[in-house]
């Protein structure tokens, strides 16, 4: 029974972000979500009890799905370069093949609302060490420009994505294509990293 209510959970959890990604928007009812995730509205009244609630769980669901991507980086089996590659590529196509998380995540930063503090200890616990392979990458010292280079790689990484989920428009990439987004990557770490 547990493991079904598991299922249930994460199935209206994925199904939410699914629809949000097609409207382009938060406007999604329970109703639509529910039938999306085949389900009744009880059934996510009863997990979510409103869809402010539904809307965090999202956060946190984002949080475990990007904090599995990230383990990549801390893989020093791997060598560095490949490994930027391999989170970024990741990254990149888990937000093109989940765009509602995209617009969940952008519409509380719109209006100033904070985003829950399980997301803010995600990103603050990546920056270590997506910085120690930029630094180990690049040999530079200096802290301004390593943490310079970080924000222009996950600004490229997520950049074009709000710009072809959000306004639609595709600068001539067709970004829903996964061999577009890994030349984009590649070019991307290649050029700000200088490898």
């Amino acid at each position: 029974m547990v493991e079904e209510n598991i299922g249930s959970r994460d199935r209206i959890i994925k199904s939410a972000i699914k629809l949000i990604g097609i409207k382009g928007s938060l406007n999604v009812t329970i109703r639509e979500i529910a039938s999306e995730a085949q389900a009744n509205v009880a059934a996510v009244n009863y997990y979510f009890r409103s869809k402010a609630i539904l809307l965090k769980e999202i956060e946190e669901f984002f949080n475990k799905e990007v904090a599995l991507i990230c383990r990549i980086l801390k893989d020093e089996k791997i060598p560095p370069k490949e490994r930027i590659l391999i989170w970024a590529e990741d990254y990149m196509n888990y937000l093109a093949e989940n765009p509602g998380v995209i617009w969940t995540l952008g519409s509380k930063v719109l209006v100033r609302e904070s985003i829950n503090t399980s997301l803010e200890n995600f990103f603050s616990e990546i920056d270590i060490p997506l910085i120690n392979i930029i630094r180990k990458i690049t040999n530079i010292d200096d802290d301004l420009i390593i943490l310079l280079k970080k924000t222009q790689i996950i600004s490229g990484i997520i950049n074009p994505l709000l710009m072809y989920y959000g306004i639609g428009k595709d600068f001539g990439a067709d970004f829903n294509d996964q061999n577009i987004r890994k030349i984009h990557v590649e070019l991307l770490i290649n050029s700000i990293l200088g490898c």
